[in-house]
């Protein structure tokens, strides 16, 4: 699979070397001008220097966006179940375009706003898209019943919301892609709004600044337009403030609805905490039958019932107390007689002696040792497991579904064998 880089913004040509920086609180052209400046050389004299301003096209310019660029979009037009806690996207081919018509370069910080933003506004009273033939685009208008300020998003954070993405092995140059493989390359608009359940929206690619709703609109440009960067649309400076009718051009648009939900958030979030009553994940064990060497223990003596833990417990939950001096007997005579057959093997007793039969040393062959470890003595896990009761429990449990099962993992076993001499054979083949 290819990597994915997604870059906060991309420019080509002459407008990569604008001079003025999109700082945060920066005062910003409507329109961007470049110094040029070349050399005429000239047969037989001094070359000819020319010095020259070129005015790059502005958002004002742009009174439409080609359909060939918008390569898909999510949620897909007239879909009815999209998931409501995803953003709605747009993306373009070219990867440069929310950024082409920007009058501004990338800050310090790497943040340049688009010259296009997508909105999604809920279908409703207040609320129309009107295709009128006296002008230049459709226009989506937002009346004060529809509450513009909560439909439309902060155009200050609108750098957020547009990114290009890059397909590459890893070992590519970006910029050797971006110049030459424009199949591995997209841009995306992204709308920051959350959906509710079962809406109907209206998605629109708007202007972001003043100069586009103009031209879209087509109202005569002002002169303070080429001036100063101004947004397309303000936020009133505080919720007491009334709402004002907003107009925008909609260089593309579709509907869509969203559906219940169902996704892996909601389902989360349908998750609901309560108390685990305190038996659930435990039970509690006697061991004071056992027998010698064992302590023998009266079912009320202090330290003859332990809870044994299951493998699902409350977050807060804690192994039970168990008394020092109890744990210590039993731990004693469980080490006495786990390392009886060793002994009795080591010692080379009389074959009439008989076998010595002890219960199982959980994970003796795997730790390659046939006796408890001392204390301080490694391996730890092999001294906890053996001589903690509690341990030696759920240690049994899982041998009986080995037992249980020993027939379909034995045959998984051999199936691995055929893959493991096929491969043993392929080496041999290779070392000949």
């Amino acid at each position: 699979m290819p990597d994915r880089d997604f870059l906060p913004w991309v420019r080509e040509g002459l407008v990569a070397q604008l001079p003025a920086a999109a700082e945060p609180g920066a005062s910003l052209p409507g329109r961007a001008r470049l110094q040029v400046d070349v050399e005429i050389a000239r047969s037989g004299g001094p070359s000819l220097p020319v010095a020259r301003t070129l005015e790059v096209a502005a958002p004002g310019d742009v009174v439409g966006i080609d359909r060939r660029q918008i390569i898909r979009t999510d949620p897909r037009p007239g879909a009815t179940d999209f998931e409501p806690n995803h953003l709605a996207l747009v993306e373009f081919d070219r990867p440069d375009l929310p950024w082409l018509f920007t009058p501004a370069r990338a800050s310090g910080a790497q943040r340049l706003r688009p010259w296009v933003v997508l909105v999604v506004v809920a279908l409703g009273d207040g609320v129309a898209l009107v295709a009128d033939h006296t002008r230049p685009l459709p226009v989506l208008t937002l009346e004060a019943a529809a509450r513009p300020s909560h439909q439309l998003p902060d155009l200050a954070d609108s750098w957020a919301w547009a990114h290009a993405q890059v397909l590459s092995d890893g070992a590519e140059r970006i910029e050797d892609l971006l110049a030459s493989r424009p199949e591995r390359t997209a841009s995306r608009l992204l709308c920051p709004r959350r959906l509710d359940p079962g809406m109907r929206y209206l998605a629109c690619v708007v202007p972001a600044f003043i100069g586009g709703r103009r031209a879209g609109l087509g109202l005569a440009p002002e002169p303070g337009d080429d001036a100063a960067l101004r947004p397309a649309w303000e936020r009133p400076a505080s919720p007491s403030d009334p709402e004002l009718l907003v107009q925008l051009p909609v260089y593309f648009s579709w509907e869509f609805q969203t559906g219940a939900g169902g996704d892996f958030e909601s389902l989360a979030r349908a998750l609901k905490a309560r108390p685990i009553p305190p038996e659930v994940g435990r039970t509690e064990v006697y061991f004071g039958a056992a027998g010698t060497p064992l302590p023998a223990l009266a079912p009320d003596a202090d330290g003859a019932v332990a809870g044994v833990r299951g493998a699902l417990v409350g977050p807060d939950d804690e192994p039970s107390d168990w008394p020092a001096a109890t744990r210590s007997a039993v731990q004693r005579g469980l080490r006495d007689v786990l390392d009886l057959p060793a002994q009795r093997l080591g010692s080379g007793a009389a074959a009439g002696a008989g076998p010595a039969v002890s219960p199982p040393m959980y994970g003796s062959w795997l730790a390659a040792q046939r006796t408890v470890p001392a204390d301080g003595a490694a391996p730890a896990w092999l001294r906890t497991l053996n001589v903690d009761p509690r341990h030696r429990a759920i240690a049994g449990l899982a041998t009986k579904l080995v037992q249980a099962e020993q027939e379909q993992l034995m045959d998984e076993a051999w199936a691995q064998v055929g893959a493991i001499e096929r491969a043993n054979r392929e080496l041999r083949w290779a070392q000949l």
